[in-house]
């Protein structure tokens, strides 16, 4: 699979500006953290909020003023690289829309479920935003897309596994563009998950290897002609454990790299235990090429991550002007490993 990015769109908690971002990234500078309420008694949970300024947009508009927080990190983000992209109606009305999720909706769900179990009713206002396909919606209908429109729930590769669909819709001809977004939300119910599942920091200011639980949103515009390029040489693998993984990691970049070597890494670590499946593999294959983190600033936003890793392999190829190649590895924790290469340039404009 390969296909071009031509605009892109990054709602983070240090905002919405894409040099802005990347800086900070390079710098390993982050947000402050703010602790996530919890009504079961647990501790407070640190985590990474996007500033509300930044989505005012969305909230105003009048089909997503009932909408769920997720819906609108997605339409923003997704608004953004529409921007970028320069995307007429006509261009539009010929665009599909894969966007990737990890959790969905989870506050509405939450609280769509608690009057159910009161009342044994719920309400008609909430039930929309209960369904995985619900920012998939907003976002078509916000933006006037045509073309076909899907959702894609996994672990963290199911962000890469949404940008080779959305290639993969591309070649189809059926549509010129597709839009790739991915949105994470905050929800005392996931804080609680993946605190407990060891894959985010339990508390603020502990000595933790691992990075806070943050909201967020990415935005990918693709096209058949353009740079910089993605390409998806590989569908990636599943595991099922994590001497597993480590076998595929190795089976995955021995076949990406086997006549390649890209001199930036994204790295997908954040100070959990996949984190070393990862290291082991590029210590071996790519000693010398240079490492960014961006978890280590924007925390982890599990599926958007994977997509806000390449928007920071597009913007690393963008500081190399004589082109060059760029790998963004993740693996998910549900059991599912993937990569992407991105090669070209990207301009300054």
């Amino acid at each position: 699979m390969k296909a071009s990015i031509i605009g892109m769109g990054w709602v983070t908690p240090l905002g919405r500006d894409l040099d802005a971002v990347w800086q900070a990234i390079q710098d390993e500078r982050q947000p402050i953290p703010v602790s996530q309420s919890s009504s079961f008694g647990a501790s407070l949970c640190p985590v990474l909020r996007v500033p509300d300024e930044d989505l005012v947009e969305a909230e105003a508009l009048p089909r997503l003023r009932r909408s769920s927080r997720i819906s609108h990190l997605a339409v923003t983000a997704a608004s953004d690289a529409i921007a970028s992209a320069g995307l007429t109606a006509d261009q539009l009305a010929r665009t599909a829309l894969v966007f990737a999720t990890s959790d969905g909706g989870i506050a509405y769900t939450r609280r769509f479920y608690a009057e159910v179990v009161k009342s044994d009713s719920g309400s008609p206002l909430l039930f929309p935003e209960t369904v995985y396909n619900a920012p998939t919606s907003h976002i078509a209908a916000r933006l006037g897309l045509g073309g076909e429109a899907i959702t894609l729930a996994g672990d963290a590769a199911s962000g890469l596994a949404a940008v080779r669909l959305g290639g993969a819709l591309l070649t189809t001809g059926e549509v010129d563009h597709c839009l790739i977004v991915s949105a994470q939300e905050m929800d005392e119910i996931t804080c609680l998950a993946y605190r407990n599942l060891g894959l985010i920091r339990a508390e603020i200011g502990e000595e933790s290897p691992a990075v806070y639980f943050a909201e967020g949103a990415a935005a990918l515009v693709l096209a058949r002609n353009g740079s910089p390029l993605i390409e998806s040489p590989h569908p990636g693998f599943s595991y099922t454990s994590e001497a597993h993984a480590a076998r595929q990691m190795e089976r995955l970049l021995d076949s990406i790299l086997a006549s390649r070597r890209p001199r930036v890494v994204i790295s997908g670590q954040s100070g959990i235990s996949p984190d070393a499946i990862e290291q082991a593999s590029l210590h071996r294959l790519l000693p010398d090429a240079v490492l960014h983190t961006p978890k280590k600033t924007l925390g982890e936003s599990m599926a958007n991550s994977a997509l806000q890793h390449v928007i920071a392999g597009a913007l690393a190829l963008r500081d190399h002007k004589s082109g060059g190649e760029v790998l963004v590895p993740a693996v998910g924790f549900n059991g599912q490993i993937a990569a992407l290469i991105l090669t070209g340039s990207v301009s300054e404009e």
